[in-house]
């Protein structure tokens, strides 16, 4: 399953219901993948193999299953259902289907997919027909078909597969629809396989999936959901991308408990599971970037707050569901990481604390007890450069680079796991087909393949679903259970076929071509940015931060499932647009206003610009261009996060007056460059102050010498007209209002004497 699983399942169905309407253009697309992948299959065809213009969409539509998934064995009949849709308006009359059955077995992988696809005939005699009632307009008609177990062509046939014709007539409308059955003896020894299921999810453009896809992905209907409920035989191997635990995980009490639930089980499940590379990211990709050893993650810090990592938090979110309320202290879970184990939630104590433990790397991306790292290459483009980079990993290579479809195969001294690159879409097909008798068709075709594929190599088989189905959970349960359990086919776990016996075989290296060399250029420049990201991060106190951010962007880029989209290029681009602009560009000077500097001295104001989420530091150098200046030449700048932050220069003039160009470089407390030059204009006229000085005490000598001027005049006109001095004019003012207190006192005296 991927991320993009769950956006495409719709039109996925739309596609598969479209091929079953198309009649004998579902022969056309199939010869197209026979060429393309050596043989494949797809959706039932519902019409002749001779290629003919596409049906309406009011056509009926014919589907076939053979019964047991095609297997038949000595002394049984052999039954086909046939279903008629009728999309039409009108019903359809009565009618009759038919059973062929091909007289010789169809020998091997090519016949048996040329015979599927329309492009080879086989020699088939009727053996058995039924009636079909009468079929209203939106109804679909059934008729079960059914040989008898002494039927002459039936009992004739000897082990193999065998080409199966289902013929449909009512009326003027007649359709044809070709399957496959596979005769086994009576004594056949079961078809052993390992089968290997994908849990993937695309996050390209973030890193990690976020809060809301993983709500998705994980609700009732969702990709991740399918696959889990897919994985029920325990021989079926897991293998998962780490991304995904580390993304629930990361997220802390803010997970969607739906997710932290999905993880929960996922760790208790008994399945042996293997470990993708992060993103599950293409390895060719990076050896045909000529990278010496496969990228992996630096650091997730920067997805993880603090704050959801408190003692509200239940320890490792993902590792165990959500508890109930409870008093404290707050219990925890942890999860044995022992797949065999069913884990048993373990109530801890946790000490509250105001500074929350943020979990590491390793704990974000632990998967329990696994069998180690899978590499995954996308199908058939290996080449020998990249054998040296899985180290000792074991390697999932498709059979359409190997000779044989044995599962346990070694080129050179690489472990080599080969599968059958045919299969897996007639997999991908029966996984993504809501319909259980069109289903039949395929995983017939499946068991017929897998019967082939162990007579041609004598050894165990490898089975995958291919990543990037848009599967449906009924069908891709389905799916698994036929190639992974039942009367013919054994289950077989991973570890017990790793540790049998190798067989030797050569790797046919994919030819490069022009879009294996133009992605390889495209991760070139990719990794040309993330060194200039990992240089400006030296602005941060943890420059891991954005290091492992970008890291994690990349990783997800090269995803196997990423790769095959057609706006890959488009992804690219967009990418090293966002480092560009919101990372590396992120912090610089703002362009300062022309100043007047009309002082010997003064500070200039200056900004910083930080759009990141995260403080940093910076050194502004100011430079000027003459010395009619004198600066301070740095000035170390803490910018907060997303704001503009002032600052000041401070600066000093010269001697004369003059136009100044003050250059602004900002550079990272290491010395590395920041932003770009920005120049300041300094208009300095410094000689205003002095003269403002002069004008300044002239008025004040002015000023102090009228006044002085004023008085001594003023004391001149005075003697000349007998006015009394200052000192004597305070001396007859202290006279007179010690004589006018003292008749007062007289007054007071008279009044109060009494009268005769």
């Amino acid at each position: 399953m991927t991320a993009n699983s769950l956006d495409v399942r719709a039109s996925r169905i739309a596609r598969s219901r479209r091929l079953r309407h198309a009649g004998a253009a579902a022969f056309v697309v199939m010869a197209f993948l026979l060429a393309v992948l050596g043989g494949a299959v797809s959706a039932p065809a519902h019409a002749a193999a001779t290629p003919s213009p596409s049906a309406t969409p009011a056509e009926p539509e014919l589907s076939v299953s053979p019964s047991a998934n095609g297997v038949l064995r000595p002394g049984q009949s052999l039954r086909v259902t046939a279903d008629v849709t009728n999309p039409g308006q009108e019903s359809l009359p009565a009618g009759t289907v038919s059973l062929s059955l091909g007289r010789q077995p169809l020998g091997d992988r090519a016949t048996v997919l040329g015979w599927m696809s329309g492009t080879r005939t086989a020699d088939t005699v009727p053996v058995a027909s039924t009636a079909m009632p009468a079929i209203d307009a939106g109804s679909v008609g059934s008729a079960t078909i059914t040989t008898t177990v002494t039927d002459p062509v039936v009992v004739a046939l000897v082990p193999g597969v065998y080409a199966v014709q289902v013929h449909y007539s009512a009326g003027t409308q007649s359709f044809t629809q070709r399957a496959v059955i596979t005769v086994v003896a009576a004594d056949a020894a079961p078809i052993t396989t390992t089968t290997v299921l994908p849990i993937t999810a695309s996050a390209a453009g973030s890193g990690l999936l976020s809060a809301e896809r993983l709500a998705e992905l994980t609700s009732p209907t969702g990709a991740l959901t399918a696959a889990l409920e897919a994985a029920v035989e325990p021989s079926v191997v897991l293998a998962i991308d780490p991304a995904i635990p580390a993304a629930i995980r990361a997220l802390g009490s803010a997970a969607p408990p739906s997710a932290v639930t999905w993880l929960a089980e996922v760790l208790a499940l008994k399945n042996e599971r293997f470990m993708l590379p992060f993103a599950d990211a293409d390895p060719q990709v990076q050896a045909d970037a000529g990278l010496p050893q496969l990228l992996a993650p630096l650091s997730l810090d920067a997805y993880l707050t603090p704050d959801n990592f408190r003692e509200a938090a239940v320890g490792l979110p993902g590792t165990g569901p959500r508890p109930s309320d409870s008093p404290t202290p707050t219990p925890t879970t942890s999860v044995t990481a022992n797949a065999a184990d069913a884990p048993t939630p373990t109530p801890t104590t946790q000490a509250p604390s105001d500074t929350p433990v943020l979990p590491t790397l390793e704990q974000l991306t632990d998967l329990g007890d696994t069998l180690g790292e899978l590499i995954w290459p996308a199908p058939g483009s290996v080449t020998d450069a990249v054998l040296p980079l899985a180290a000792g990993s074991p390697m999932l290579v498709s059979s359409d680079q190997l000779a044989s479809t044995a599962g346990r195969q070694a080129v050179g001294d690489s472990a080599i796991l080969g599968y059958d690159a045919a299969l897996a879409e007639v997999l991908r097909a029966a996984a993504e087909e809501p319909d259980a008798t069109a289903r039949g068709t395929l995983l017939a075709t499946a068991t017929a393949l897998l019967r082939l594929d162990a007579e041609q190599s004598g050894a165990p088989v490898v089975v995958v679903v291919d990543r990037g189905t848009a599967a449906q959970p009924e069908a891709l349960r389905a799916t698994l259970g036929a190639v992974s359990s039942g009367t013919l086919i054994t289950g077989q776990p991973m570890s017990q076929l790793l540790s049998s016996p190798p067989v030797a075989a050569a790797l046919t290296s994919a030819s490069p071509t022009d879009s294996s060399a133009d992605r390889a250029d495209a991760l070139r420049n990719l990794l040309g940015d993330e060194e200039r990201v990992t240089a400006f991060s030296s602005v941060l106190a943890d420059p891991a931060v954005l290091i492992g951010r970008e890291r994690a962007r990349i990783l997800q880029l090269l995803s196997v499932s990423e790769l095959s989209r057609d706006d890959w290029d488009a992804l690219v681009t967009a990418q090293r647009t966002r480092t560009r602009d919101e990372i590396i560009g992120a912090v610089s000077i703002v362009r300062p206003e022309t100043v007047t500097l009309v002082s010997s001295g003064s500070n200039i104001p200056m900004k910083i610009r930080n759009d990141l989420d995260l403080p940093v530091t910076v050194v502004v150098t100011a430079t000027p261009n003459d010395l009619r200046l004198g600066v301070q030449e740095t000035t170390v700048v803490e910018a907060a996060a997303r704001s503009n932050t002032s600052f000041s220069v401070p600066v000093t003039a010269g001697i004369s007056n003059g136009d100044v160009k003050l250059a602004l470089s900002a550079a990272s407390p290491t010395g590395v460059p920041i932003g770009s030059v920005q120049y300041a204009e300094i208009r300095v006229r410094a000689d205003w102050e002095t003269i403002g000085l002069v004008i300044l005490g002239t008025i004040v000598v002015v000023l102090f010498s009228l006044g002085t001027w004023r008085t001594i005049r003023r004391r001149r006109a005075d003697a000349a007209n007998g006015v009394t001095s200052e000192p004597n004019r305070r001396e007859a003012r202290a006279a007179y209002r010690a004589g006018s207190a003292a008749k007062n006192d007289a007054v007071d005296s008279a009044e109060k004497e009494p009268r005769g």
